[in-house]
């Protein structure tokens, strides 16, 4: 049996990520802790201590957006009522999380591809396998066009992402398309983080999607002793 447990889009909230993790603790055994990008910017106010519990617990980390954007500012064009203060945020959680974790965050891969049997890859990215950095991951709608530019050619039973802050599980003609949602932010703007748990029986992957709550008063505390851009 192989045991997945997959989050995304943790921007550096601290309190949700120390849940999410007890939580997928409750699952054991799980071989393998993924965290699909956008890991500590911007809106989190403890972007250090996140990156390092990451660190401590053994997740395997993959590059998002927001990630490249803390050094490479001009990497994505923002757009919307949250551009400026994504800009002012980013060089905040940059300055804050210092030369060595910017180095670290630089090396990580853009994919995660784990194949325990012929014809059933489990394909993990942050947004889209074509341009996981930029665009924008799948929702509940997306046309099949528009899925076959995002996705097509994987070559995957399964392919999960996050980006795109609502979980679904929609079946594809290339695969199965799982959006683990977000650990923060979410788009219903509840206090809940989201992860998913996808098991590899040794016939056939299974899906479980969960939310939680965690510790949004320890959160909202830390976001006003921090002096991160409002």
């Amino acid at each position: 049996m192989l045991r997945v447990a997959i989050f995304s889009d943790v921007h550096g909230n601290l309190a949700a990520l120390r849940a999410t993790l007890a939580a997928i603790d409750r699952h054991r055994p799980v071989q393998l802790r993924v965290a699909a990008g956008d890991l500590v910017a911007p809106a989190g106010a403890r972007p250090a201590e996140t990156f390092d519990l990451l660190l401590d617990t053994e997740c395997a980390l993959l590059l998002g957006n927001h990630d490249l954007l803390l050094w490479n500012p001009e990497a994505e064009q923002l757009t919307g009522p949250y551009a400026a203060l994504v800009r002012q945020q980013e060089p905040w959680a940059a300055a804050q999380l210092g030369t060595r974790r910017i180095e670290y965050l630089k090396k990580l891969p853009h994919q995660l591809r784990l194949s325990p049997a012929p014809g059933q890859d489990l394909l993990i990215v942050h947004a889209s396998r074509h341009n996981p950095l930029q665009g924008h991951a799948a929702n509940h709608d997306t046309s099949p066009e528009e899925l076959r530019q995002l996705y097509g050619g994987a070559d995957a039973r399964i392919i999960a992402f996050g980006h795109y802050h609502a979980a679904f599980v929609r079946d594809w003609e290339e695969g199965t398309l799982v959006n683990v949602a977000s650990v923060s932010l979410p788009k219903d703007g509840k206090p809940l983080a989201s992860y998913s748990i996808l098991t590899w029986d040794g016939q056939r992957w299974s899906i479980e999607q969960h939310r939680i709550p965690y510790d949004f008063h320890d959160e909202q505390a830390a976001l006003a002793a921090s002096g991160i851009p409002q």
